[in-house]
């Protein structure tokens, strides 16, 4: 059953647009307000994907949002997408109630990234979210087998990490490994949903020798970047960029293969940086959209270490800035033109 964190109409400056006025005005920008803090829900779906009219999708327990409780078993329907078509950011609409032909107003919101309360998002692409493909699982963010984690005792492949497991960090030295969570990703699914393809990236193409050898991650996982174009970007040289925006990158590209995949996530006990193949990279970070696209049994292990978790009054927080996804694309552009590598200095 998919988790989603909810924003609510009143999250937004302005509220959100009814479907009716949203398909005839072409909204295209969104405040999120100072603030503002996503609800967490859980829905019951038989096919994985986030579909306008649906009758499998129901919510599995009681919400309240905006004053207002949908209880168990209320339908759930996407109604329109908003969409960056630079960044690639997405947002959709939900209805708690009627049939998924609504023309009203909106219960809710969902997007493919965290949003940043007190941000405006602004989007190029207006539709229906009718017969679109919005699954679920687009959002994972992970190592595969293989990546060699730098600990305590030498370089370790992840796979053979251990709950206990010393692992080095980039700001409070050895730190013990909590949890190493599998996420298997059929040759069938990548087809159907090839954004899940990892990401490669070959040695020596972050700068600095790094990584000292090919690396293959999820779209999403994100690395450390340090450089004077971050810092007279963003006020500090050292920032995290997600591997889907470095494949802009010589040496940094999509695999091209439906093989099957097993991505692997990292929980330590905060979001820390830590070094995989010698590049300074990123933990498994435990905000509302990873945490939602795990399966309900990782789900309940990590409940199990860090109660109340799974279900934040307030998004943890990360290790590094990390940038919307157009700011993150402005950058790599920037280190492209510039023939810059992301990594100017020791780690």
């Amino acid at each position: 059953m998919p988790f989603f964190y909810v924003y609510s109409p009143d999250d937004f400056v302005g509220g959100l647009p009814s479907e009716s006025t949203n398909a005839t005005s072409g909204w295209n920008s969104l405040t999120l307000k100072p603030g503002a803090t996503p609800t967490l829900i859980e829905m019951v779906d038989d096919d994985g994907n986030f579909d306008e009219v649906d009758a499998s999708q129901v919510l599995a327990g009681d919400i309240n949002l905006d004053g207002t409780t949908y209880a168990a078993d209320s339908p759930v329907h996407s109604a329109y997408d908003l969409i960056n078509s630079s960044s690639g950011l997405k947002v959709t609409s939900l209805h708690f109630t009627g049939d998924g032909n609504n023309g009203g107003p909106v219960h809710g919101l969902i997007a493919t990234e965290e949003l940043l309360p007190g941000t405006t998002y602004t989007f190029d692409i207006n539709r229906t979210s009718h017969l679109k493909s919005n699954p679920s699982s687009e959002y994972v963010a992970c190592f595969t087998p293989g990546a060699r984690i730098e600990t305590q005792n030498g370089t370790v492949p992840i796979e053979a990490l251990q709950p206990g497991d010393m692992i080095a960090t980039r700001d409070r030295g050895y730190q013990p490994l909590r949890l190493l969570l599998r996420t298997y990703v059929s040759r069938e699914r990548l087809v159907t949903h090839p954004n899940l393809r990892p990401i490669r990236i070959t040695a020596g193409a972050l700068g600095l020798g790094l990584p000292t050898r090919d690396l293959l991650v999820s779209p999403q996982h994100r690395f450390l970047t340090i450089s004077p174009i971050a810092k007279r970007m963003f006020s500090r040289e050292d920032i995290l960029v997600s591997a889907k925006r470095l494949t802009a990158l010589p040496g940094i590209f999509v695999q091209d293969t439906d093989d099957p995949v097993t991505y692997l996530h990292f929980v330590m006990d905060q979001h820390e940086v830590i070094f995989a193949d010698g590049t300074p990279t990123e933990s498994f970070y435990c905000g509302p959209l990873a945490v939602h696209l795990l399966d309900e049994a990782a789900r309940v292990e990590i409940d199990a270490l860090f109660p109340g978790l799974t279900t934040y009054s307030e998004i943890p927080k990360p290790a590094r800035t990390i940038p919307c996804g157009s700011q993150q694309k402005k950058l790599i552009e920037r280190h492209r033109k510039n023939r810059k590598a992301l990594l100017n200095y020791a780690c």
